[in-house]
Order: C-alpha cells, then sequence, then structure tokens
C-alpha cells in the first residue's frame, strides 16, 4: 500500500494537530517502553522530537506503509500508528473489511503483541465548582489572578518538577514515565475553565490523573478535580469503542432482534425499513463509529475523586475576621490599607497584582484605578458540544477546537479596536473569555460581540453550532469588580443568556 499520509495536508503536521500528533507518539513509545521484554528504551525529548521531524518528511514525500510494517524500525512503526489513529481516513477502512484486519490494528500487533492491553488512555477530568472559585471574589486583582491561576491549572501548563513534587507515583509504575507529562499540552485534546480530556500512557495515567488533580489543588488552594481515566486501542481512536471485537455485521444482527423501536432508543431513527436496508444500516453505523464515540463515552462515565488531592479545611470561630475577598473563609493574612485575606485569596491577589500594575501602565486604561467604572461581559463556548459530532478523528476534532479559538480571540481584537478605551481580556480557557470594560462601554461591547462572533464562526468554518452562550453586568451602579463578574458569568450560565448562533 503505497500512501503519501498528509502529502496535500502536509500542512497539519505543521499547525498544533501535529502537536497533538507528537503527544500521542510519545504515548505510545511511552507505553510500550513500560514493556521492557520488548527492549525499546524512550529517547530523550529533543531526540525524540528530531526524530519526528525526519519521520514527517518521509510523510510528505510518500511513505510505503506495508514496508514500516515489515521493517524492525519501532520507533518509525510508532509514529504510523500515531498518524494514522489520529487521522484513519489516510488509510481509509475497506468496504466488508473489520478493523481487526486493518494497519493500524496490524501495527499495534507488531509493537505490543496480539494480546497486549490497552496502551493509551483517556482522561477526563472536571474541577469542582471552577466558576464558584472564580466567581467568589470581589477585587480586579483577585479576579484576574483567580483567572490566571485556573487556565495555568486547567491548561496543564505546569513544570515537570512541579508535577514529580505533586504527584504520588503508583509502585507498578516505572517513575521515568512521569517525563510523558513533558507533553501534556500536546496531549490535551480540548479543554474548558471546568474540563478537559487528555491522552496518556496507560501505565502512566493513574499517577497523571492524580497531578492533574493536584495542579488545580495547588493552584486554587479552595478547589478539587475528579478524573476518570478510559483505557483504549489505537483502533479504538480511529474508530470507536470495541470496533476490533464489535463491527457491521454483529450490529446488524442486533438491529434485527431489535428491531426499529430498539433502532430509535439507540438513537438510529431511520424507520422501519431500515432494519433491513443494510446500506443504510451500514451508513448509520459508521456515522456513530469513529473518534467521537470514544470520547463521548470516556466524558459521559462519572469521574472519579482521586486519592484525597491537596484541599484546605477552613473553620471559622470566635472572632476571627473574614477575608474580605469572598468573606466565606477566615482571614490569615493582613495587607496594607487593613485588607484582611484568607489564604486561596492571598494566593490570587498576589498573582493579579502584577498583571494590574502593568496594565495601568497604559493611561488608555486608567478607569481600572476605579471599580465603580467596571463593567464585565463573558463569552463562554464549549468546544466539547463542536468537536465530538459525526464523523469526528481525532485531528478533525483538533482542527474544530483551533478554529472556535481563532474565532474567539478574532472577537476580542475587533472588541478592542473598536473602543476608544481599550477593555482588558481575560482568557479563561481557549474558547472562554472575561472582557473587563468601562461601565459606558458596557452595551455597545456586548451588542458588538453579539454581532460579530457569529460572523466570525463562519469565516473560520464553523457551521451550525449553538455553544456560544453571552452575558454581561449592569453598568448603572457601582460595585466591586466581583459582582460584576459573577452577574456575567451567571447571565451566561443561566436561562436568561444570549445565544449566539452561527
Amino acid at each position: 500500500m503505497n500512501s503519501s499520509l498528509f502529502g496535500r495536508h502536509s500542512r497539519l503536521l505543521d499547525s498544533e494537530i501535529g502537536g497533538l500528533l507528537l503527544g500521542l507518539a510519545y504515548t505510545l513509545a511511552a507505553q510500550l517502553q513500560f514493556q521492557e521484554e520488548r527492549g525499546f528504551r524512550l529517547l530523550e525529548p529533543g531526540v525524540f522530537t528530531g526524530k519526528w521531524g525526519e519521520f514527517r518528511n518521509q510523510l510528505e514525500r510518500g511513505l510505503d506503509f506495508e514496508s514500516v510494517l515489515s521493517s524492525d524500525d519501532k520507533l518509525t512503526r510508532v509514529f504510523l500508528l500515531s498518524a494514522l489513529s489520529a487521522d484513519p481516513s489516510r488509510a481509509p477502512l475497506r468496504e466488508g473489511m473489520a478493523p481487526k484486519g486493518h494497519i493500524i490494528t496490524r501495527l499495534f500487533i507488531s509493537l505490543f503483541g496480539d494480546n497486549a492491553p490497552a496502551p493509551i488512555s483517556l482522561i477526563h477530568y472536571q474541577i469542582d465548582d471552577s466558576w464558584g472559585y472564580l466567581c467568589e471574589t470581589a477585587s480586579l486583582d483577585a479576579a484576574l489572578g483567580g483567572a490566571q491561576l485556573i487556565r495555568g491549572a486547567t491548561s496543564l501548563n505546569q513544570p515537570l518538577g512541579l508535577l514529580a513534587r505533586h504527584c504520588h507515583l503508583r509502585a507498578s509504575v516505572d517513575e521515568s514515565l512521569l517525563s510523558a507529562a513533558r507533553l501534556l499540552d500536546d496531549c490535551l485534546i480540548v479543554n474548558t475553565c471546568s474540563r478537559g480530556l487528555v491522552i496518556a500512557p496507560s501505565a502512566a495515567a493513574p499517577a497523571i490523573a492524580d497531578a492533574i488533580s493536584r495542579f488545580v489543588a495547588v493552584a486554587t488552594l479552595s478547589s478539587s478535580a475528579r478524573c476518570n481515566v478510559t483505557d483504549v486501542y489505537p483502533t479504538e481512536l480511529a474508530f470507536g469503542y470495541r470496533a476490533k471485537e464489535r463491527w457491521f455485521d454483529e450490529f446488524a444482527r442486533d438491529a434485527e432482534s431489535i428491531g426499529s423501536e430498539g433502532l430509535k432508543l439507540l438513537g438510529f431513527d431511520y424507520g422501519r425499513e431500515s432494519v433491513r436496508d443494510r446500506a443504510r444500516l451500514s451508513k448509520a453505523f459508521r456515522a456513530r463509529k469513529n473518534f467521537g464515540e470514544l470520547a463521548r463515552m470516556a466524558m459521559f462515565s462519572s469521574p472519579v475523586a482521586n486519592n484525597s488531592p491537596i484541599r484546605n479545611q477552613y473553620e471559622s470561630s470566635g472572632a476571627i475576621a473574614h477575608c474580605e475577598e469572598c468573606y466565606q473563609r477566615p482571614a490569615s493574612y493582613a495587607l496594607p490599607a487593613t485588607r484582611a485575606l484568607c489564604e486561596p485569596c492571598h494566593w490570587r491577589v498576589s498573582v493579579g497584582a502584577s498583571m494590574v500594575q502593568k496594565t495601568l501602565k497604559d493611561d488608555s486604561r486608567s478607569f481600572l484605578r476605579d471599580s465603580r467604572r467596571f463593567a464585565a461581559i463573558a463569552i463562554l463556548c464549549d468546544p466539547f458540544q463542536l468537536v465530538f459530532g459525526e464523523n469526528s478523528s481525532i485531528s478533525s476534532s483538533i482542527s474544530a477546537r483551533n478554529k472556535l479559538a481563532s474565532a474567539i480571540d478574532a472577537v476580542a481584537d475587533e472588541i478592542q479596536d473598536s473602543l476608544p478605551d481599550p477593555g482588558f481580556v481575560v482568557k479563561l480557557s481557549p474558547c472562554e473569555m472575561l472582557f473587563i470594560t468601562r461601565g459606558d462601554d458596557c452595551d455597545r461591547c456586548s451588542d458588538l460581540a453579539e454581532k460579530i462572533l457569529p460572523k466570525r464562526l463562519s469565516e473560520h468554518g464553523i457551521g451550525e453550532f449553538d455553544g456560544c452562550r453571552m452575558g454581561c453586568s449592569g453598568a448603572e451602579y457601582g460595585a466591586p469588580i466581583g459582582m460584576h463578574v459573577r452577574e456575567a458569568i451567571s447571565h451566561a450560565l443561566g436561562d436568561g443568556c444570549r445565544r449566539v448562533h452561527s
């Protein structure tokens, strides 16, 4: 089989999708190293990345898949397995051929063995009450610092040393596998302010899931995260849940036994004749059997709490003063101007204060000195609704996420350019942001955002999508910035939000 994988689509290899493919390759290589009896050693990160660059060039020139499969070069087989798993359309499943004979399955067997356990894990994590964490503060520096901290935790943008310090390794995990965390950002498929989906080596998945929960705890000092780990095979990344064992013939037999009503319960509503129409059944089946099916299964499983993540417990008693930011926990720090703060709020104020100071050097943003002139706009887009639809692969999922993030960035830039006094953009995640502006500009900004966001989504190739929600704070009263942020977010999340349709 000769194929120039990504030949005319080689630009994908130079984009963020290429980074994720590298992360998936590193994941597979780390798992292969765990099976020491097969004599494979994981290369140093720089060398590994260089080898990936060489492989990418081979793909662009054209590559014979069968030659790679029969070669003794395990690393090249790992690279090819990663690339095909992320975008199986480059080696399409022939009609009537089950995935058990596909090049992806054969590559996997050649590397890991016929009866090897699943080498990859999908980790879905969910932060407990992330919106509550962002909305409980009063001042601008605390609001900005909190957003910065939770964004750093949910993007997994953490140094390896911090990961090792806050991660209790299981005895069964080779400590060197923890180096897979260096590519955690590349392995992060999609994330929002409150949850995310990550690819990891299955041998290191418990340690990485534990580390994610500790990232959140260390970043916020008051929140925790729950993780759900789903072990999968490369063929499942390409063709959906249990693709190797359960393909169309098994589905057709079940469809015949359960009838059209049973199919309707499973989401296949094609009428009574569809049970006997194998062509329509096959089309419906293939539309569901993809990475989106697997991702939805991983996300809809109930996340479980990891081993007692670091979380400070606070009790108020006697005449102890309460924090002047959250008004929930007892104060343990006293700042100048008689400002009493609890430990979590002191931490985020410290982070946010430097951001405010840098911003105030710009005279056009002098309105930030007076909290009575603030207003807030929340634009919250859920990429999970967009990226795991029908016919989705890992590559198409990442591409959809990137398009949505680019559209949000374009909206922020256009709003900024339209204002006499530029606002302050706070990115909560790639697809979620807060816009802090003058109270007088609030209605203008929200109307402009509602008008231009559908255009930008359309320009970035995003069709029918109603996952964008907007909310803004009132501008007619003076109040702490935290109240404006809270109001904007609650409006965006509530029934009274402005839904933005592309």
